[in-house]
């Protein structure tokens, strides 16, 4: 695939594209800078519907290695939330390990090994093997010997001889340029009883809460309940059970396939189609783009603006304003040591990213995570602000 091809087709079945929103040509949404004078270069951010595999997919498909350099600043174990999170996911698959002498799991894209971490505590039969091009250097493998970490891109080469009971996608199944290759490389792999568990934002919930700040490069797709159901049965993997999530990661879901389709399959009702509401939850979220607009228009020069925290779902929502607004802010604070001292690039500017408590008390504080927004909200506190927004 070259650098940034655009697509006319689906990439699963090949029908016409069609155009939902086309937000122009902008950086990487998880590169952060060095400086405030380093350029970076910017693709086209083009969202897309296929109505016969019923998928919101990118047009624009960038390369992996592009998308996913040593220093990806995002890491799963930041949030107190998200590591709760894993907590409770980690028990229920404890759970299904207990009665097993061996049970060997493969996590694609196991980011900083905070899941793992979890499934490991005091069960000592279970051999976890992690596969992330970003996975850390600094991992202890004398702290954690049942965790095997592998820093590449999956392939299923990397396991010629090994059969595992459970492969798991928690918030990478998006990133995937190639789901079809990888699901299939996935199947081979399985034991005759294995499963796979998908966990990923679901975009009933992106439409319904217009949440589309969450369109960015290394999402390549945004699969609904319906079309990933419809995806995974047509590579011989059938949908058991699914767990909703509203408040993590702006609406997710966890999905539960397993490999033999040709007995026991569960009926679900049919999904919901999201196409008929994708207009109307776009211009909300432009509305809501203008009311960040109007806001930041209406505070005083004088004033001092910050924006509360630097994922990659505030990229979108500031690098839409205009650069005299972009101007008016002041720095993005953020609890990520490896993005303090890092820039984001919004227009002719790089905003610089700094600890929390770098914040001035009196100031106006923007809240750019709105899937946290009570929890910022809290913490915010501390520092007096005279006003606190959330677009």
């Amino acid at each position: 695939m070259q650098k940034g091809l655009r697509m006319k087709k689906c990439s699963i079945c090949k029908t016409e594209l069609e155009t939902i929103k086309d937000f122009g040509k902008l950086p990487l949404s998880n590169e952060l800078l060095d400086s405030h004078e380093t350029q970076t270069k910017k693709y086209r951010l083009e969202l897309a519907y296929c109505k016969e595999c019923e998928l919101l997919q990118l047009a624009t498909k960038l390369k992996s290695e592009i998308l996913f350099k040593n220093d990806y600043p995002y890491k799963s174990g930041v949030s107190q939330s998200f590591k709760e999170h894993c907590k409770t996911f980690a028990e229920n698959l404890i759970e299904k390990t207990k009665d097993k002498e061996s049970y060997i799991i493969l996590e694609i894209g196991g980011n900083d090994g905070t899941l793992a971490k979890e499934v490991l505590k005091n069960n000592s039969h279970v051999y976890y093997y992690i596969v992330d091009p970003c996975f850390p250097d600094y991992w202890n493998i004398d702290e954690h010997p049942f965790i095997i970490g592998i820093k590449k891109l999956f392939d299923k080469s990397l396991f010629p001889h090994l059969r595992f009971d459970l492969i798991i996608f928690q918030n990478s199944f998006a990133h995937l340029p190639n789901p079809e290759r990888v699901i299939n490389d996935c199947y081979s792999l399985l034991k005759k009883e294995g499963e796979i568990i998908i966990e990923l934002p679901i975009a009933e919930y992106t439409v319904k809460n217009s949440f589309w700040e969450t369109v960015y490069f290394e999402h390549q797709y945004y699969w609904s309940v319906g079309s990933l159901k419809k995806f995974m049965l047509g590579n011989n993997m059938k949908l058991n059970r699914i767990n909703h999530f509203e408040e993590i990661q702006g609406g997710s879901a966890r999905f539960y396939f397993s490999k033999n389709i040709s007995t026991g399959i569960r009926h679900f009702t049919n999904p919901e189609k999201i196409y008929p509401k994708l207009q109307k939850s776009i211009l909300e979220f432009e509305k809501r783009r203008e009311n960040l607009k109007e806001f930041i228009k209406n505070i005083p020069d004088d004033y001092f603006i910050v924006g509360i925290t630097a994922p990659a779902k505030a990229a979108l929502l500031l690098r839409l304003l205009d650069k005299e607004e972009i101007e008016k802010i002041a720095f993005l604070a953020d609890d990520t040591k490896e993005k303090q001292g890092k820039f984001l690039a919004c227009h002719n500017r790089n905003i610089s990213i700094r600890p929390f408590d770098r914040i001035p008390k009196n100031s106006v504080l923007i809240i750019l995570s709105r899937n946290y927004e009570k929890v910022l909200s809290e913490k915010v506190k501390a520092f007096e602000p005279r006003v606190i927004f959330c677009p």
